[in-house]
């Protein structure tokens, strides 16, 4: 009956290190499972990306504010940037000071705006042309930027003396009255509901303040 108890205790004293040896190994082994997971879900965590980082980066490389090349309107220091409003784009131009002082607008995906420049009234100093359908009516108009006593101008077609003085008429629709600067011929043209062209000089402009 000792001998009995002696084993017994002994088998039950086995079995017990069995199991906490058991419970020990799946302890190690939980754990272990855990720290695997961590550290691979920490590894997946490192190599996601933002994908609109991304894009925010790529935008920004897209508007980036870009040094101009040359003298413009007297000015060596001046820069453009492309600006996105959504439903259209243009290219915005900067004097030395980083104002926006005109704006050019987007031909059919253009990659650097078109800086046009040309001395149209023969003074010495020439004068920056841009092509834009900006109006209210939708019709095409030239912008003429000038430097008038040290400071810059910009100058739009006086259409109604023009419609009355040229083409003796006084009644007309505004977005049917064309102007534009023909890079080929270095003109600035005028004509109205695609009719005969006529060249236009300065003095059928009228220049005033920019407003910044």
């Amino acid at each position: 009956m000792t001998v009995f108890k002696k084993i017994s205790a002994a088998f039950l004293g086995m079995c017990v290190l069995v199991s906490m040896s058991a419970c020990k190994k799946a302890d190690e082994t939980e754990a272990t499972s855990t720290t695997t997971q961590e550290t691979s879900t920490e590894t997946t965590t490192e190599k996601t990306e933002d994908p609109s980082e991304e894009s925010e980066e790529e935008t920004s490389a897209t508007n980036a504010i870009i040094a101009g090349e040359g003298e413009l309107l007297g000015m060596t220091n001046w820069s453009y940037q492309l600006v996105d409003m959504g439903d259209y784009q243009y290219w915005a131009i900067f004097d030395e000071d980083g104002r926006e002082f005109a704006q050019q607008y987007v031909y059919m995906g253009d990659k650097k705006p078109r800086i046009w420049t040309k001395d149209f009234d023969g003074d010495g100093q020439e004068e920056f042309v841009v092509n834009t359908f900006y109006t209210a009516d939708g019709g095409q108009a030239v912008w003429v930027y000038k430097l008038i006593d040290g400071e810059i101008k910009i100058g739009t077609v006086d259409v109604d003396t023009y419609m009355i003085r040229v083409l003796k008429q006084k009644e007309f629709m505004y977005n049917a009255a064309r102007s534009y600067y023909d890079e080929e011929k270095g003109e600035l043209i005028f004509c109205y509901d695609f009719g005969e062209e006529y060249v236009l000089s300065l003095d059928d402009f009228i220049f005033g303040d920019i407003e910044y």
